[in-house]
């Protein structure tokens, strides 16, 4: 067990079935065996760190609404929200309070960084185009491609006012990128970029969104948004094919949408402050089965023969046969 003095809110990428990487909501990145023995840690917001309580508590105030829950009228101190990934080429990337995009190699060693500009907090992560170009989203209202150099390929305009809590996912059949972003809990719209970063379509989506858009099967890309519906968007124009309503609770669908082999959609639903489920729709949007497992924020995992892996906030972890 290894404890940080700050949340974690990142999954852990597994490389090679050996090595273990996450970003520690203190803002570093850390590597481990999968013995548990501490490889290395890089620091994400190089620069960024000003010495002494008055120095940080200004620098939190410099970036205001940005550092303010205004749900829960408290300071965020979180330095890195998003889960790192690995390039194709064999180097991690990440995001993180600071320069905001940083290519570090396997051994720890930084590769480049790239500056997302201000406000200098980062919230959603990366994801990969067929080229191994790098998709990512600014706090600044932009979204990005950068090459495996860290050079930049386009970057285009997102609403002002909006910020990126899903991370971009790219679509590989299409060729787009679809990018979320959400105010608050009131609105919200998924953009699709085509490989120049033009916007071919975007959809509203009512009540915000926190996770990222899921690609399925047929004709549909897959958004949960937090007025608890899952939408049904036609991945070539855009349009809400389909609405299906599971919850009526506030930040009611605070997660990504898993899709198996079969067209199968899963995911977790939030019903009161200490309830929800883990729910199965069809490729056409029926409920399939529903299972209470209590209030769940997290995204399913499914493996190779069905099971699906799943966590709640009632402190358990749970592998259930589908």
């Amino acid at each position: 067990m290894f404890k940080t003095d700050e949340k974690i809110y990142s999954s852990p990428q597994l490389i090679d079935d050996k090595v273990v990487v996450f970003a520690g909501g203190n803002g570093y990145l850390y590597a481990f065996s999968t013995a548990g023995d501490l490889l290395w840690h890089y620091d994400l917001c190089q620069g960024y760190r000003p010495a002494g309580a008055v120095k940080r508590a200004i620098a939190t105030l410099k970036e205001l609404p940005v550092t303010l829950d205004w749900k829960r009228k408290y300071l965020v101190t979180t330095k890195s929200w998003a889960s790192p990934s690995l390039h194709s080429e064999g180097f991690l990337i990440a995001t993180g309070y600071g320069k905001g995009l940083h290519a570090v190699n396997l051994d720890g060693s930084g590769r480049w960084k790239f500056d997302l500009g201000a406000p200098q907090y980062s919230l959603s992560g990366t994801c990969l185009d067929n080229d191994g170009n790098i998709l990512v989203t600014a706090l600044e209202g932009a979204a990005h491609s950068v090459d495996a150099n860290g050079k930049q390929n386009w970057k285009t305009s997102l609403p002002k006012g909006f910020k990126n809590w899903g991370t971009p996912s790219f679509d590989p059949e299409l060729l787009q990128g679809y990018f979320p972003v959400s105010k608050k809990e009131e609105s919200a719209f998924v953009f699709a970029l085509d490989p120049s970063g033009s916007v071919r379509w975007k959809a509203e989506v009512p009540g915000g969104i926190r996770g990222s858009v899921s690609i399925g099967t047929g004709d549909h890309a897959i958004v949960c948004g937090l007025a608890g519906e899952v939408i049904y968007l036609n991945r070539k124009t855009g349009t809400v094919d389909r609405k299906v309503r599971l919850s009526k609770d506030s930040r009611a669908l605070w997660t990504t949408a898993a899709i198996d082999p079969q067209g199968h959609i899963l995911l977790t639903t939030k019903e009161t402050n200490t309830t929800g489920s883990l729910a199965c729709l069809t490729a056409d949007g029926v409920l399939k089965w529903s299972t209470p497992i209590g209030k769940a924020l997290s995204t399913p995992v499914i493996d190779a023969e069905g099971r699906i892996y799943v966590g709640s906030w009632d402190g358990y972890y749970r592998c259930i046969q589908s």
